[in-house]
């Protein structure tokens, strides 16, 4: 269980280290530990265990303690079937809307974003369009999302939590300019769902991910779901040129 990773990315202090161990650790069924109880076996106070809570993202004691039970019993498997069904059935679900967005910029610019691991995939679908004839960068360019660009960008964006505060600052200007967006987020509840001309929706996004050691599919499932999506919209172009 990858308590350093959490330490790290939330900047918990060594008390706050201590607690989540202790609550991912506990012997007893976590339900059944109440936060007074977790409070004097840690020797700290009811308001600090609430103060992690709030530090995770989480709405108080009970909704961690639900996360990290969820987590804990979590199979490996995440999923039903096989990532070809998955995909298959995701194009049938996304391609209409993405055929239609990729005619409309298939002679105008198209700018591909993530961060973090997200920058490689962005690289990745960058050097895809290119290779097709596409005017594709991979570099963000705040004038591009400006009012002027409306209709003439195409933005596509990639990130797991969709929560990157300067990411969103990015998507929320893009989209109040008017910018056509795609993205591929693996967080249904992310503020940059509804600024998303077509919000494409990976897998469901886990806070407490890293207390387990999972497979973390979804750098490669946007890889793969983006490849499908493509490749659709080059047959379909091929067909109407027949």
């Amino acid at each position: 269980m990858n308590i350093e990773h959490l330490y790290d990315k939330h900047q918990l202090d060594h008390l706050e280290k201590k607690l989540l161990t202790y609550l991912v650790n506990y012997p007893e069924p976590l339900s059944k530990l109440g936060i007074r109880k977790a409070a004097q076996d840690n020797n700290t106070s009811i308001s600090t265990i609430i103060r992690l809570a709030k530090k995770l993202h989480f709405e108080g004691y009970t909704d961690m303690v639900y996360h990290i039970i969820f987590s804990k019993n979590q199979k490996t498997e995440t999923m039903k079937g096989d990532l070809f069904t998955i995909s298959t059935e995701m194009v049938q679900q996304y391609s209409r809307a993405f055929r239609k967005l990729f005619q409309k910029y298939q002679s105008k610019k198209v700018v591909v974003f993530g961060l973090g691991y997200a920058q490689l995939i962005a690289n990745y679908m960058n050097e895809k369009l290119l290779i097709n004839g596409w005017n594709s960068i991979s570099n963000t360019h705040l004038q591009l999302f400006s009012e002027a660009y409306q209709g003439e960008v195409l933005l596509i964006f990639i990130s797991q939590s969709g929560e990157t505060p300067r990411a969103l600052d990015i998507i929320k200007n893009a989209s109040q300019n008017g910018i056509d967006i795609i993205s591929f987020i693996g967080n249904a509840n992310s503020s940059a769902v509804p600024c998303s001309t077509l919000p494409i929706i990976i897998n469901e996004y886990n806070q407490l991910r890293d207390l387990q050691y999972m497979p973390n599919t979804f750098f490669g499932e946007t890889i793969l779901i983006f490849e499908y999506l493509f490749s659709d919209f080059l047959e379909n172009s091929k067909q109407r040129n027949e």
